[in-house]
């Protein structure tokens, strides 16, 4: 099953055939119509898929990584409350604020920084990518913290953080392409790549996953 086919976004809102396909795919699809299914979900709400995530959540027999998936789904689609799920055996509860609770602090700039990257993402990188950028941004500020370097202009820092995380997923990508998209120089985005890196060890991570990597951002 292909949900989107190219469509646009939350077009399964106006077909009823296509809404179908995705309950079904939730209710008895495998695992990968499952994941196909919660991709398409879109920012829309619809309470009988929202039913069906939040079920999901809850089945022990499910993947753990296709729970991790439906949770995104469902804060995409404004689902803000916590959710019960089973993760690795055992019942949890998921917070709405789960991705930035490692830091004492949320600070609006903060904020303004994964704000701008994920406007600007939009269509062109999917609800995992989007979400592995704010991990990234969190691991960043949670390593650097409480010396934090003073953020004048948000989007140089989103420009990074996109750059970084095309980079990850293996997508192409150059630092005039961000740098023109967020209205910042090519120097500037280059200096916060390198900063993230220097704490969150991108390069490293990158040679243990991919065998052929070089090295190079």
């Amino acid at each position: 099953m292909n949900a989107r086919d190219g469509k646009p976004e939350d077009e399964w809102r106006r077909d009823p055939l296509l809404r179908a396909s995705l309950l079904w795919a939730l209710r008895h699809g495998g695992g990968h119509e499952k994941l196909t299914a919660i991709k398409a979900i879109g920012k829309d709400h619809d309470p009988e898929l929202e039913a069906e995530l939040r079920r999901l959540l809850t089945l022990a027999a499910e993947d753990d990584y296709l729970k991790r998936v439906a949770v995104l789904g469902l804060r995409r689609m404004g689902v803000k409350d916590a959710l019960e799920a089973v993760l690795d055996g055992k019942k949890v509860r998921i917070e709405a604020d789960a991705v930035t609770a490692s830091l004492p602090v949320w600070l609006d700039v903060w904020q303004q920084v994964m704000d701008a990257a994920l406007c600007r993402m939009g269509e062109r990188y999917d609800m995992i990518q989007q979400h592995d950028l704010q991990i990234l941004w969190v691991e960043y500020l949670s390593r650097t913290y409480p010396a934090i370097p003073r953020m004048v202009k948000p989007e140089a820092w989103a420009a990074a953080l996109e750059y970084l995380t095309a980079k990850m997923h293996r997508r192409a990508i150059s630092f005039r392409d961000v740098s023109d998209r967020y209205s910042v120089s090519v120097s500037t985005v280059r200096k916060n790549v390198e900063r993230i890196d220097e704490r969150c060890g991108v390069r490293e991570k990158m040679k243990a996953v991919f065998p052929h990597f070089q090295g190079k951002l």
